[in-house]
């Protein structure tokens, strides 16, 4: 028999030098299967391109479905994402030296703290992981809160960790240190006092804090031709200016909706997150609407609604009634004039026996009943509300009244209208912007952008570098609220403590040390304060 030879390759041989260059050029741990695949030798890429194939050529179509084929897909995608589980961290962790007290890995810590939303503050519980804040839920033992939470507040830890968060202090977008911009203050300052602060001008968002208030107070002691405007695009004016007009001075209407049998609602969205007490508020109704509920002895309550737009508490009224924005005040009116305050407002027909029977629901449960105006109604709405409730005998059973929870109870629209006039007089020498957007947030027809370039030394204060901020001199990075200590004031009137679970992220400064520093103490802290 004649023996053929058969000539074979052999495989090239792993050069060590080649092989020590490529592990010297490797980021991290990395595995691999074989020699060759470590050396990328072309037996072996042939044998990977034979094993899995770019194109399913080879494959036969009537015996591979389309169904097999995504299947053989997915389950070699999720195996491909086991590999990334296998690597581990090229820096060293370095555990604690010596563990700090009270601190046990894996178990959390509460502390309680507050979330200002407008005017109310929703007292809250902060879970910290290892001195990291992780979840928000309510505080059950704080009268204000009863444990519940709204939807801003559960998601107000995301801002602390959001790495669109201003990081540095900027001027004239150049980055700056806090202490070069203390130093930049002097001069302005001294010259603001010469003349007691008529160039002067501070614009914030609704102030809840009791101390910031007192802070802001003793600047204007300090600057006193100075001037607070406090804007916010959905504002609160309405609700002071009405209590004004009833009252002849400013209060807070603090509904008790568990002692309320009937309820009228004046396009009043209580039920949603956003309104003052909404957590309190809804509590307080939900325990009402439940039958088998301890808390309930005198029956379910019973609710009536006009609005003008489709809203929770509208949707969960036993009796609503839609009508036009503009129509509100005129269906107040005529509920007014069958309760016996003032003449009747212009209705629809087909609407009088509807307002009819709510009338007579309420005077039939006369100091069991409340009427809500909504806040975002004109200061005569909120003027009716509260006739009809001292009629019905509300205050002091389902309505108490209390002093207001914001400092400034002026007109914010108004005050905002004048800070434009005396900037384009040339008046504002030096404006100081906190936690505010007016750029972005102002009436489209004021053009704040443009109006901003006449002022000669500009401050913003916030969380973000912004569309004001970018407009501005200064902007300070603002801290967190899981960041500092402060207080506020929740809608029941108890005052809060606002204390930090973390250090203030990027070196950044709580509104409490900006006004500190303007009122010539640039050293003193939050916790002092």
């Amino acid at each position: 028999m004649e023996l053929i030879n058969i000539k074979t390759e052999s495989k090239p041989s792993l050069d060590l030098a080649t092989v020590q260059q490529k592990l010297a050029a490797a980021q991290g741990p990395e595995y691999w299967r074989s020699l060759e695949e470590l050396a990328g030798t072309e037996e072996f890429q042939e044998m990977l391109h034979r094993e899995f194939p770019r194109q399913a050529s080879e494959w036969i179509g009537d015996d591979v479905s389309r169904r097999k084929f995504l299947q053989l897909m997915s389950a070699s995608l999720a195996l491909a994402g086991l590999s990334g589980c296998t690597k581990m961290p090229t820096q060293a962790i370095v555990p604690y030296v010596r563990q700090p007290e009270g601190i046990v890995l894996g178990r959390p810590q509460f502390y309680a703290t507050a979330f200002t939303l407008g005017a109310d503050a929703i007292p809250v519980l902060a879970r910290s992981h290892e001195g990291r804040p992780t979840k928000i839920e309510g505080n059950p033992e704080h009268p204000a809160g009863m444990g519940r939470t709204d939807i801003f507040a559960q998601g107000s830890i995301l801002d602390l960790y959001d790495p669109d968060r201003s990081q540095t202090n900027l001027y004239q977008g150049e980055t700056r240190s806090y202490a070069s911009f203390i130093a930049s203050m002097q001069a302005p300052l001294v010259s603001q006092k010469s003349n007691g602060g008529a160039g002067l001008r501070l614009l914030t968002r609704t102030v809840n804090s009791p101390t910031l208030a007192a802070q802001i107070g003793k600047m204007q002691q300090q600057f006193p031709q100075m001037k607070w405007i406090q804007w916010e695009p959905t504002h609160r004016g309405g609700v002071y200016a009405g209590a004004q007009m009833a009252f002849g001075e400013p209060v807070e209407s603090f509904y008790q909706f568990d002692k309320a049998d009937v309820i009228f609602s004046l396009d009043a969205d209580f039920l949603y997150p956003g309104f003052p007490g909404f957590t309190k508020y809804s509590y307080d109704w939900a325990n009402r609407r439940d039958p088998d509920s301890q808390k309930n002895p005198s029956g379910l309550n019973r609710m009536y609604a006009i609005e003008a737009t489709a809203s929770t508490t509208g949707f969960k009224a036993d009796h609503r009634l839609p009508v036009k924005p503009s129509d509100v005040e005129q269906y107040a009116r005529a509920l007014a004039s069958r309760l016996g305050v003032g003449s009747g407002g212009t209705v629809k027909n087909e609407h009088n026996q509807w307002l009819d029977a709510a009338a007579k629901d309420l005077q039939a449960h006369r100091g069991r009943a409340v009427v809500v105006a909504g806040e975002s109604q004109p200061p005569a709405v909120h003027a009716l509300a509260h006739a009809m409730n001292e009629v019905l005998g509300a205050p002091g059973s389902t309505v108490i009244y209390t002093q207001p929870l914001i400092a400034n109870t002026g007109d914010p629209v108004q005050q905002f209208k004048e800070l434009v006039g005396e900037i384009n007089a040339g008046k504002v020498d030096m404006l100081v912007i906190i936690d505010s957007n007016p750029v972005y947030e102002c009436p489209v027809d004021a053009d704040f952008e443009q109006i901003l370039k006449k002022v000669p030394l500009k401050i913003h204060h916030g969380l973000y570098y912004d569309e004001t901020a970018y407009n501005c001199d200064w902007h300070i990075s603002g801290t967190h609220y899981l960041g500092h200590w402060s207080d506020a004031r929740a809608v029941n009137g108890a005052v809060s403590i606002v204390q930090p679970l973390i250090a203030p992220l990027y070196g950044s400064h709580s509104a409490h040390e900006l006004i500190a520093l303007l009122n010539g103490q640039p050293d003193v802290s939050g916790y002092d304060l």
